[in-house]
């Protein structure tokens, strides 16, 4: 879904960070209905190269786009589901996790990354930042 620049504003109005990496910064944010995750980004490449392939790569393990747009000169946004328990680094970091959860996670993200790599996409930054967790602990390969 291609968002407008009023709805992107309109989404990121009392927005919160949640992080911040070499391809942009990410926030919380809410339309009263659900919560998203909001990445913005001034890098184009990156950017274009998100959107294509999160368009076609459709796995329970990984994080799903919801939509994309421009939001101001020279910066973009991706809209993805949010994933409320955080990253897999956080949860590691907490003690959140048996051993028995830190399997399934492997798991999972082991099937996100084989259909990836199935349609000819390599992630090329894969850690546990980059590893999200639902409300189940279910992970959601991010970049």
């Amino acid at each position: 879904m291609r968002y407008s620049q009023a709805e992107l504003h309109g989404l990121l109005h009392n927005a919160e960070v949640i992080g911040r990496g070499a391809f942009g910064t990410v926030y919380k944010c809410s339309d009263g209905l659900r919560d998203y995750a909001v990445k913005l980004t001034s890098d184009e490449r990156s950017y274009q190269r998100e959107v294509t392939a999160l368009g076609t790569l459709h796995h329970r393990n990984i994080v799903s786009l919801h939509g994309h747009g421009h939001y101001s000169a020279g910066e973009h946004a991706l809209v993805y589901e949010f994933c409320v328990e955080g990253s897999l680094g956080s949860a590691i970091r907490d003690r959140r996790l048996t051993p028995s959860m830190g399997l399934e996670i492997l798991k999972g993200a082991a099937s996100a990354l084989a259909c990836a790599h199935a349609r000819g996409y390599l992630h090329g930054d894969l850690k546990p930042g980059n590893i999200l967790l639902d409300k189940n602990f279910s992970p959601k390969v991010s970049r």
